[in-house]
């Protein structure tokens, strides 16, 4: 495996015990902060957890079908569409449920991580907000994903 895969993988793992702590020590009136509206959904804080779960659990699907030979994410995927449905499936859920739900998708990310060879990282799928590219950078793009709602969440809670 090349050395920007095991970075990303080591980044994955630490990002795991760090989400899981920072949502664990949210008090409810923190998790239930509103943070994004749209014509959709209201998201607060708790439903960014609730986001992160169920797009890592979507981005499995989608990264074992290009390293089976797929394109990835179908053409005219709707972002904000799976989002709403998403959400409404996780939008009651209690914070230890969505806590364990993270990082128990996150193992499965790493393990999935550590299946994969160098000739899979180079195969070339669809992501669905990035379009056609390697499944390194989509590998990448979980942590960088996370990385900016969290920013948006310290903001908010400042």
């Amino acid at each position: 495996m090349n050395v920007s895969i095991i970075k990303t993988a080591e980044k994955l793992k630490s990002d795991r015990k760090k989400i899981a702590e920072i949502f664990s020590g949210f008090s409810e009136i923190q998790l239930n902060h509103g943070l994004y509206s749209s014509e959709f959904d209201d998201w607060r804080v708790r439903d960014v957890l609730a986001h992160f779960i169920f797009a890592e659990k979507g981005f499995l699907i989608i990264f074992n079908e290009i390293v089976q030979g797929g394109e990835g994410s179908p053409v005219g995927f709707d972002i904000d569409l799976y989002n709403q449905r998403m959400m409404r499936e996780y939008k009651n859920q209690d914070i230890q449920s969505l806590i364990n739900d993270f990082t128990e998708t996150r193992t499965s990310t790493l393990e999935f991580i550590e299946s994969l060879n160098h000739e899979d990282l180079k195969k070339v799928g669809r992501h669905p907000a990035l379009g056609m590219t390697t499944l390194a950078e989509m590998l990448k793009m979980i942590y960088l994903h996370n990385q900016l709602h969290l920013r948006d969440v310290k903001k908010i809670l400042e």
